[in-house]
């Protein structure tokens, strides 16, 4: 039987103290045990002279174990706390080390991991939960995530697949704040191999990625298409046309497996109409009214620059009551410009039956057909005369983006001024060079087809792609349009 006694013994020439049970001379049952070294102390089970059963090791600075030991080691379940930095483990251990599963809070730095451990590090399947409210569930190896793993970051974005040595490596998908998702290869936490980016933008890049950009990245529009020639087309007037353009990268090669990105269209006029123009509110031209205010100039790479100038496309719904327009205008079916006179001031309001007339009147560009039109003239007036700008258009999964059915006014058109809600001497000016415009006009038509002036405009193409995909937008496409003028009608068409 184990019988209590205080020993002291002088074991290298260094004091050491316990007090408790002993067995045969040795430590056996519940004892305090101070070391030579007072900063450690033991209060607990022994056996055979051997740190045994529960017990806890109390540092002088607060620290401590409390748990089991084995042979004198600490090994099993226990809790041990730092107390400078406030951390606190609790789980299993081997050899004094943690090792097995357990709960690791960090303490002052907030965070905390619950899983397997091995040799004191983060190693197996574990949780690791930061202070910013991050989380990542899955593997570790020497405390990196390693292996696969889903983290949540603080900002709510989320990354599931695989990590080595703490960065994002295999394959993984990553959901980002703005909504933009990446899925496939990763290296060094950057997008590298085979992967599809889609972007917030819309845009979706699938195929081979280098260092976080895809291998072959976008450069460039080029123009497509029948009669183009060196970026130029030619066009008679009045006829619909359309412009179809390629994606491409630095060697021209289609940046086929890319989509999604935003293209709008905007026209310039090269010659200076050297008339003041007035516009009617909701007119076909309020736009450029605004462009002209600012005097703004879209400069070209062809050595000028050009006036903004409207320019539309034709749904396709409209496209047969569109031809039936242009056709009125070419047969007995003259178009003339509505233009508020003193005298027509001060005329009674309209009757009933010129109600009915009137309703059959496009505002389009100022203008109306003298006669009475189909359901169809109507549904194309009303479109011209509100005026639609062309639809921004996608690239597609080949790369090609296409803009169809686009009309270009005829200056006559464009800029017949309309006189709305001016005094009376702002009126006889407006007037004055409405007559001018008109008179330019006839004079031009009289002539041979020879004679007459073409008129030259510039199509801009720009990416608005918004945010820019990969930070960039594609710098502007530009197309010369030279625009024929009509042929004179037939004498039996007058």
């Amino acid at each position: 039987m184990a019988s209590t006694a205080s020993t002291y013994s002088n074991i290298g020439e260094r004091n050491v103290r316990y007090v408790g049970e002993l067995l045969n001379q040795n430590r056996h049952g519940y004892g305090v045990y101070t070391y030579p070294n007072p900063y450690f102390r033991y209060e607990g089970e022994w056996k055979n002279g051997k740190k045994h059963g529960h017990g806890k090791l109390v540092m002088a600075d607060g620290s401590y174990y409390e748990g089991e030991f084995q042979n004198g080691e600490i090994t099993g379940h226990g809790l041990k706390k730092w107390e400078q930095s406030g951390s606190t483990y609790t789980g299993s251990f081997v050899d004094g080390e943690m090792d097995g599963k357990g709960v690791l809070d960090y303490g002052k730095a907030g965070a905390q991991y619950q899983g397997e451990f091995s040799r004191n590090c983060r190693q197996g399947k574990g949780v690791l939960r930061e202070a910013d409210g991050s989380e990542y569930s899955g593997f570790f190896y020497k405390n990196r995530r390693h292996g696969t793993g889903v983290q949540d970051y603080s900002n709510g974005e989320q990354y599931d697949g695989g990590w080595v040595s703490g960065l994002r490596h295999g394959h993984g998908q990553h959901l980002y704040l703005d909504g933009s998702t990446y899925e496939g290869q990763w290296k060094t936490d950057k997008f590298s191999g085979q992967g599809k980016y889609t972007h917030c933008s819309g845009v979706s890049c699938d195929g081979v990625w280098l260092n976080g950009r895809p291998l072959n990245e976008a450069s460039r529009l080029i123009v497509e298409g029948y009669g183009i020639e060196e970026d130029k087309l030619t066009i008679p007037q009045g006829e619909l046309f359309s412009l179809q353009f390629l994606i491409v990268d630095d060697d021209g090669v289609p940046m086929r497996g890319e989509q999604g990105r935003k293209f709008q269209i905007t026209a310039g006029h090269r010659n200076a109409f050297n008339v003041k123009k007035i516009f009617k509110q909701s007119s076909i031209l309020e736009m450029i009214e605004v462009h002209e205010r600012s005097e703004d100039q879209i400069p070209t790479p062809f050595g000028y620059s050009v006036q903004y100038y409207p320019v539309t496309e034709i749904p396709d719904d409209l496209l047969d009551a569109f031809d039936a327009m242009i056709a009125s205008k070419d047969g007995k079916d003259e178009v003339i410009p509505v233009l508020e006179t003193k005298s027509k001031k001060k005329s009674k309001k309209p009757d009933k039956a010129d109600s009915r007339s009137n309703s059959n009147i496009s505002a389009y560009s100022g203008y109306a057909l003298s006669t009475p039109v189909d359901e169809g003239l109507q549904r194309i007036n009303a479109y011209l005369r509100t005026f639609q700008p062309v639809h921004t258009k996608l690239s597609d999964i080949d790369a090609n983006l296409n803009f169809c059915n686009l009309y270009l006014p005829n200056p006559h058109e464009a800029f017949g001024d309309v006189v709305h809600g001016l005094e009376e001497q702002d009126k006889e000016k407006a007037l004055l060079n409405e007559e001018v415009v008109q008179d330019r006009s006839r004079r031009n038509s009289a002539k041979s087809p020879k004679e007459q002036l073409s008129s030259e405009y510039v199509l801009v193409i720009s990416e608005v792609t918004d945010p820019p995909f990969l930070g960039e937008r594609l710098p502007n496409a530009y197309v010369s349009i030279n625009v024929l003028p009509p042929t004179p009608s037939s004498p039996n068409q007058n």
